[in-house]
């Protein structure tokens, strides 16, 4: 492989809060792709251009928020370049602060969000480059649990996930505890014809009780069930945003109901959304207020 990396970064490193730059050169590489990542104690964003004044030379950038060691790995044609993984290290600047994040500046693009078609890869895509410090999570639920993945093709940022039965999804995508504008995502799903069958199940038929639908204690598990069993064929999904993130569980139980399990992290008032095939149910999104468990008496 006769791809090449150079610059002062791969010898004398970088400094926190700035630049940090590489030159790809594939004048001699022959036709293929260049793609390029790194990871390090800061979440980062790789940004490339190509040099029009040197076809085939390629400029690499990131601005490293913390100190500390980090890895480029370069690849043409899916295959390290030789060197590859590369190790910058990147010096501390205590004047320096870190942006913080902010979910409201992330930039979710592309049809993948909307709809796509069975068994066939749908694409998105997702800009943090001006939200700051965080990290990005994406979670998608529905009658198939498809894994969302970095697209093979595509620019950086691009994402892609298959689905493997029909029904209505939901996809989350977070940075750090927030979710993006307009998340969650509501994904219809076309059949092998292009058609996007029409719902069987009845939404308003699906029942939520339980003392978790209104209060909740922080760090302990509350809960509440969801009862489908008179909405017809359809798909529950439930999630809980609100002051931190908060994981849920839900277990089916031999009589067609199901228990929601969820432990918030901190106090406050907290949006619990249950939905079915995609549609919210009644009284969805629900609020329970989360306080702190009393300490034990002395």
């Amino acid at each position: 492989m006769s791809c090449k990396v150079s610059g002062p970064a791969l010898t004398s490193g970088g400094v926190q809060g700035q630049d940090v730059c590489v030159l790809v050169d594939t004048t001699e590489a022959g036709g293929g792709k260049l793609t390029y990542h790194v990871t390090g104690p800061s979440r980062t964003e790789l940004a490339n251009r190509m040099r029009d004044e040197c076809p085939g030379m390629y400029q690499a950038s990131f601005v490293p928020h913390h100190a500390g060691e980090y890895a480029l790995d370069v690849r043409f044609n899916d295959e390290p370049v030789p060197g590859s993984p590369f190790s910058i290290v990147v010096r501390a600047d205590p004047s320096y602060e870190p942006p913080k994040g902010d979910a409201r500046k992330v930039v979710c693009t592309g049809d993948g969000l909307s709809a796509c078609r069975i068994n066939q890869a749908a694409y998105f895509s997702v800009d943090t480059s001006r939200a700051g410090l965080g990290r990005l999570s994406m979670e998608m639920s529905g009658p198939s649990q498809p894994t969302i993945t970095y697209a093979e093709e595509g620019a950086p940022g691009t994402f892609q996930y298959t689905v493997s039965a029909l029904g209505g999804y939901e996809l989350h995508i977070r940075w750090g505890t927030k979710d993006v504008p307009n998340s969650p995502f509501q994904i219809s799903v076309e059949d092998e014809n292009g058609v996007v069958p029409a719902i069987q199940g009845d939404p308003g038929k699906v029942l939520a009780t339980g003392l978790g639908l209104d209060m909740c204690t922080v760090g302990e598990e509350n809960r509440f069930t969801v009862d489908p069993r008179s909405a017809g064929a359809g798909h529950v999904s439930v999630t809980v945003e609100g002051p931190g993130h908060t994981g849920v569980k839900l277990e089916h139980s031999d009589d067609g109901t199901i228990d929601v399990i969820y432990s918030p992290p901190a106090d406050g008032d907290y949006s619990i959304n249950v939905t079915f095939s995609g549609i919210h149910i009644e009284g969805s999104p629900f609020t329970a207020t989360a306080i702190a468990q009393p300490p034990p008496l002395m």
